[in-house]
């Protein structure tokens, strides 16, 4: 048999573009003489729609795709995820009382249903374990294969049994299962357990599954260990959202025989891919991971926010201070779109150094960019006319980071153009960031970076352009997990001001608290006890005179309790690209509640 494997750009909300391209794959897989072509989870209208899944009619509307997809199958069989509406089992309505809703795998040929072995559930495959953690709130719309199960007192599901499927005179025994159903050893239904209890010749998953830093790698882990017959993994690429946070699907579709080797697998860089596996005669395709997959998604993001939200017809405009997170924004911006659609504005006061300075024409320069520069200096002095009394360096640390953001602001509305954000993932954590100022943008494409990782991805910047166009004074040297500037990070606000933050370690802290999300303190602190702590972190410490256990908890509460104050300022944060297992957004749902109280027990 031939699989033909459609890895294909799912473009949320966009239906009637996304049967375009699952027509153009399908004739493709015809020319190919495939036998079956496998299209991702919610491939017709984009899984993360948040509570566009509400509205009926729209729903009404994804839903008559179906037909229209099925009408595609002649010759060959199609397997593709969207919602479904109508009845099953009696069951019409949704536990908040709306029309029932389902996320469903289908699978049709010759304009028909292909038949279950049993006779029921022709055609369809309900998703039956929803997530509902991370990123995920998927019981909030649909409901599971597992509901069915329970409204009809079906102990073993008649819609886990296989397909039958007959073509050129050969039938396959074919399941499908939808993304997590797969990914089912932390639930007490063990659902990939249950399907193969059919006994099917080939099992395949679709999925919608959002990246984080290497779970590619992960992924794969998990199906060579789930592989116990022929399995076909099919994952979309895309850039779908859920209001605060941007998410990367990268692809990375897989082909495993039974007993766990890859032999087929599509690329995992965000781009589409019609990958043909003649199961019969397979030629090994093991996967090459891609040595700049942080770089790939960051520019995914960019291109496919500007592609969705303003058609490619906008200028971006970035404050350009000569930091190292303005570098990198530039620097992706330019790769991402472009000289023409940048322009970039470098606007210091007296308190900015003429290092900083020559660093955003240098840098502007080797981007071959506009940069415009102006002193804000007059608008200070005005602004701190119009009070009555002298105002204190905290005020006017900020008059300087809002006129900054107003004058942004302005340059892009006459410029038709939208803002990029450069703040990172520890600056938002510690509200080290003024609201208005350096807290606007249209998307925040560094929000989920620590200063760490951002600093590596500056080096391979260079090193992808083949030349410095980060300057080396930004960049740390790393000795000893130790970070060592030679022009530390600042925000130029006053007179020789030095960031607080302590780098390489404060940005370890944040990664152990938040990640997949937990704080999880009391293991942290048994660890430092235990003297369980990574090398480099213990070398960080005591570079950063914290390994004490007075200092260590000192700083540790000081962390928490800033981390806990700034919240409000997140909230007013753009959309932030998640690329770690902890994004601030809806991925780490906070609350404006302290947990002082809590935090000075710590000891």
């Amino acid at each position: 048999m031939k699989i033909s494997i459609a890895q294909i750009k799912v473009i949320p909300g966009q239906p009637s573009i996304n049967l375009s391209t699952i027509e153009r794959f399908v004739n493709e897989a015809k020319e190919n003489q495939a036998d079956i072509i496998v299209f991702p989870e919610m491939c017709v209208g984009g899984y993360f729609m948040s509570d566009r899944y509400l509205d009926h009619d729209y729903l009404v509307y994804l839903a008559s795709f179906n037909e229209k997809v099925k009408n595609l199958s002649t010759d060959i069989g199609i397997i593709w995820g969207n919602v479904s509406i109508n009845r099953i089992d009696g069951i019409s309505r949704g536990r908040d009382g709306r029309p029932a809703l389902f996320n469903t795998a289908f699978f049709a040929y010759n304009k028909q249903f292909v038949k279950r072995e049993n006779g029921r559930y022709d055609g369809i495959y309900v998703k039956h374990l929803n997530p509902d953690y991370r990123v995920f709130d998927d019981s909030r719309f649909f409901l599971s294969g597992l509901e069915i199960m329970r409204a009809n007192n079906d102990l073993h599901s008649e819609m886990l049994k296989p397909f039958i499927f007959s073509i050129h005179g050969q039938t396959t025994r074919i399941s499908l299962e939808i993304c997590e159903d797969l990914w089912d050893d932390d639930y007490p239904f063990k659902a990939t357990d249950e399907i193969l209890k059919g006994n099917p010749d080939l099992l395949i998953n679709i999925s919608s599954s959002p990246w984080t830093l290497d779970k590619e790698k992960a992924r794969a882990r998990h199906l060579a260990k789930k592989a116990q017959v022929t399995t076909i993994y099919v994952n979309a690429v895309s850039q779908q959202d859920i209001g605060k946070n941007i998410l990367l699907l990268d692809g990375g579709s897989m082909v495993f025989a039974a007993g766990g080797k890859e032999i087929a697998a599509a690329n995992d860089r965000f781009k589409e891919e019609h990958l043909l596996v003649d199961l019969a005669h397979p030629i090994l395709n093991s996967h090459q991971y891609s040595h700049t997959k942080l770089f790939d998604a960051l520019i995914f993001a960019l291109q496919s926010f500007d592609e969705t939200m303003f058609k490619g017809k906008v200028k971006w405009i970035i404050g350009l201070s000569g930091g190292i997170d303005s570098a990198l924004n530039a620097s992706l911006l330019t790769y991402a779109f472009g000289r023409d659609r940048v322009l970039a504005y470098n606007l210091p006061s007296r308190y900015n150094s003429v290092s900083t300075i020559s660093n955003a024409s240098l840098i502007a320069s080797a981007l071959n960019i506009e940069l415009v520069t102006k002193s804000i200096e007059p608008l200070i002095q005005a602004t701190k006319n119009l009070f009555e009394h002298e105002v204190s360096v905290e005020v006017e640390e900020n008059i300087h980071a809002r006129l900054r953001g107003h004058l942004l602001s302005s340059f892009a509305q006459d410029q038709k153009g939208v803002i990029c954000n450069n703040g990172n993932k520890l600056e938002i954590a510690l509200g080290y960031c003024t609201l208005y100022g350096d807290t606007i943008g249209a998307i925040s494409p560094l929000g989920d970076l620590t200063k760490m990782q951002i600093n590596y991805l500056a080096e391979e910047m260079n090193s992808i352009l083949g030349r410095e166009v980060i300057p080396s004074n930004l960049i740390a040297r790393i000795r000893k997990g130790i970070p060592f500037y030679e022009l530390p990070p600042t925000a130029e606000l006053k007179t020789n001001q030095i960031d607080p933050m302590k780098w390489g370690y404060h940005d370890w802290l944040l990664n152990r608290l938040m990640s997949f999300p937990t704080r999880d303190i009391s293991q942290l602190l048994t660890d430092y006890e235990q003297s369980n702590l990574p090398e480099e972190v213990v070398n960080l410490l005591k570079y950063y005179h914290l390994d004490n256990e007075e200092a260590f908890i000192a700083d540790l509460k000081w962390f928490l309790k800033t981390l806990d104050n700034s919240y409000f300022k997140r909230i007013q944060m753009p959309p932030i690209v998640t690329i770690s297992r902890g994004s601030f957004g809806f991925d780490y749902r906070e609350t404006q509640a302290k947990i002082e109280e809590f935090i000075e027990q710590l000891k």
